[in-house]
């Protein structure tokens, strides 16, 4: 079994490596099942290595600079990841993360840890020398902690864009990387919690922006002329209000 889930791990890492300067990367990952582990753990290993970057993630079998969505089998979380190519005493199967990032899967529940699996989704490259060396989400995402009191800040004439709903605001990051380039003007992601009204549980409302009122018009009906999933336009007065205790 191992011997054949590494000739099939090694038929991928080809085929992507044979794929590299294509646009269209078939996604052959999705049915192939990975494992995950601390960074932190492998302290030789990654002696020389940067262990405390958010979305970084190494593995000995993906193609350095490839962004995929990773997704659990167990307790359905998703975060999105950029793979930097780790060649030394590595499992083929393991794709190595941070400990915010792997605590975050496995709810840090150690019932979790012993059979982790994942799924990788592939999302797109990130191969330009003129960006940041990893595709880093979270420094742009502000916490729910913090959000109403920035928006505040920024002004109440300042309008945002409504992302989603989300019930693990973590699980935007895939949106958030899919539509970063069409958001023009880089933005904060402003997380604000507000109650379901079909249910009693906690949703994430996430806001990119702040934009000025005829950008956000602008750049929000640019993306819903084709995306699938509608985005929203706040003013700040809304986006207040939607983070209030209910």
């Amino acid at each position: 079994m191992k011997k054949h889930t590494a000739s099939l791990i090694f038929f991928i890492s080809a085929l992507f490596a044979a794929t590299a300067q294509s646009a269209d990367i078939p996604n052959e990952l999705s049915s192939v099942l990975f494992k995950i582990d601390k960074i932190s753990r492998h302290q030789t290993a990654f002696a020389n290595t940067k262990s405390n970057v958010f979305n970084a993630a190494y593995s000995s079998a993906l193609p350095a600079g490839c962004i995929y969505k990773i997704k659990t089998q167990q307790n359905n979380r998703e975060v999105i990841v950029q793979i930097e190519y780790h060649p030394k005493n590595l499992q083929n199967n393991t794709v190595y993360l941070s400990d915010d990032v792997y605590n975050f899967l496995t709810l840090e529940d150690s019932s979790f840890e012993s059979d982790m699996n994942v799924q990788l989704s592939f999302v797109g490259w990130c191969n330009e020398k003129a960006q940041s060396d990893f595709l880093n989400i979270q420094s742009l995402v502000v916490e729910p902690k913090d959000s109403r009191r920035e928006i505040i800040q920024n002004g109440l004439d300042k309008y945002y864009i409504q992302l989603g709903a989300f019930q693990f605001y973590q699980n935007s990051f895939g949106l958030i990387t899919s539509l970063l380039p069409y958001l023009q003007v880089r933005p904060n992601f402003y997380i604000t919690k507000t109650s379901a009204q079909t249910s009693c549980e906690d949703v994430f409302k996430v806001l990119a922006g702040p934009y000025s009122h005829d950008d956000a018009v602008r750049i929000s009906g640019f993306i819903n002329s084709f995306s699938k999933d509608s985005v929203m336009l706040k003013s700040s007065t809304d986006a207040i209000k939607g983070d209030k205790k209910k």
